[in-house]
């Protein structure tokens, strides 16, 4: 299962590979792509837990791998050209504005991405 909980992040990645052009749009498509793999999740368990779950989980894993992912893909592909492709944000998109986020150093960002996807992943393995 979480390799097809993965699917949503590894497109919204592939997507973004020559550079974001619409962060906030491809948030809200990723999002509807998390629901409908957690409806999928949901037919075949058929257990409502695991559409809540699943959903939950499947954020979580968004929140920790895409930020780092993508960067690295972009670096790979020249579309920035930063040796510390780690600490690069996007300049539009919604949760790279909010100030807990753009305030601190990549570290810290890492550490709360990883706390967050925690937070958000393990509904699916408690429940």
């Amino acid at each position: 299962m979480i390799l097809l909980f993965l699917i949503p992040t590894l497109l919204a990645v592939y997507e973004d590979r020559n550079g974001d052009k619409h962060p906030n749009i491809d948030l809200l498509i990723t999002g509807c792509f998390m629901l409908y793999i957690s409806l999928a999740a949901f037919l075949l368990v058929g257990d409502w837990k695991v559409l809540i779950t699943a959903n939950l989980h499947q954020i979580g894993l968004f929140i920790f791998v895409f930020p780092y992912l993508v960067n690295y893909v972009h670096f790979k592909r020249g579309v920035t050209s930063d040796p510390k492709w780690w600490n690069h944000m996007s300049k539009s998109a919604v949760p790279d504005k909010w100030p807990i986020w753009y305030k601190r150093p990549w570290y810290i960002r890492m550490v709360i991405a990883f706390l967050i996807g925690l937070a958000f992943s393990l509904p699916y393995y408690i429940l």
